[in-house]
């Protein structure tokens, strides 16, 4: 009784790896996802960064292929850049991909405990970052009792009276 089999084996191929990284801290991004494409534009594979940031394409045939970064970790904005990258036989190809970390604002209003109609100038706060386990900064109140604090990564923040008036 004679037998058949298919076998299907991948010569000819290479290996993609990508290192995602912070574009500030240069600290790694899990959970990013990537697509690759052929010449043709259809996907070839899928891949997500692991909590070095590294995700890798193993076994991808030898030629030009297109890199997009399809989704990021909440904390990031996608990187829209679509990337070329060629793959050699027995070889990794290794890109390096910066994500800018997403930034908001950070209004302070100090009021009377009593009153909370009345607001508070000249009363100092420190911001310390959880992230980064420090003290960004210091900042008073201004005479109508605010603080506006621009651009600053979104994150984990505590604010720390130091005087009141």
């Amino acid at each position: 009784m004679a037998g058949r089999t298919n076998l299907n084996v991948s010569t000819n191929t290479g290996k993609i790896q990508i290192k995602k990284i912070d574009s500030e801290t240069l600290k790694s991004i899990e959970g990013v996802t990537f697509g690759l494409y052929g010449k043709d534009g259809k996907e070839v594979a899928k891949t997500v960064t692991n909590k070095e940031g590294i995700a890798t394409f193993q076994g991808v045939y030898q030629g030009s292929y297109k890199l997009k970064e399809l989704s990021t970790n909440k904390n990031y904005i996608l990187n829209d850049t679509q990337f070329n990258v060629d793959v050699f036989y027995n070889k990794t190809t290794t890109l390096e991909i910066e994500n800018e970390h997403k930034k908001g604002n950070i209004k302070i209003y100090k009021v009377d405990k009593d009153n909370n109609k009345i607001r508070l100038g000249n009363v100092s706060f420190d911001l310390y970052s959880k992230e980064f386990k420090k003290v960004l900064g210091t900042y008073a109140t201004n005479v109508d009792g605010e603080i506006l604090i621009e651009n600053i990564r979104i994150g984990d923040y505590v604010l720390i009276e130091k005087n009141t008036r």
